[in-house]
């Protein structure tokens, strides 16, 4: 199975794991694992819904590019990078739902967006290099790619 997805925590969601404690952030790490299984393959999908996203939370409207995963009352944030049919969860911020509203301010949102941008280039750079070399590997691999004909 090649990877499309994988996720980037930053500095700042990793302070929020810590503060949520160690139950909540091993459900969050769990929520997290669970996205990444079903956009990596989509057979995990349960029927009757159209992907990953739609089951474990929501993207907003205020800000197409953000993410809301939802695990139990509480909420985490991450902006959705998309390139080349490569997908990158960076993970910014987590809490309290009522926290999660407040933060929904759409100057907030933006913000974190743009800052992720600027400051995670570099790693989200590299995430979707690995992303490439996996997939590059795997066609190696397998010439035949599983349906009879070769790769070019």
């Amino acid at each position: 199975m090649t990877r499309k997805c994988v996720s980037l925590r930053t500095a700042d969601f990793l302070k929020c794991l810590k503060s949520l404690g160690k139950k909540k952030a091993a459900k969050l790490e769990e929520k997290i694992a669970e996205l990444e299984r079903m956009e990596n393959d989509h057979s995990l999908v349960p029927e009757g819904k159209n992907s990953a996203e739609s089951v474990l939370g929501k993207r907003l409207l205020i800000s197409k590019n953000t993410f809301a995963l939802e695990f139990g009352y509480d909420r985490a944030l991450a902006v959705v990078i998309e390139k080349n049919g490569k997908k990158i969860f960076a993970w910014f911020w987590s809490g309290s739902h009522e926290e999660y509203n407040k933060k929904l301010k759409a100057s907030n949102l933006h913000k974190n967006e743009n800052n992720i941008n600027n400051t995670q280039n570099v790693e989200i750079s590299e995430k979707f290099k690995i992303l490439e070399s996996i997939g590059n590997i795997r066609d190696k691999a397998n010439p035949n790619n599983g349906n009879g004909l070769k790769n070019n």
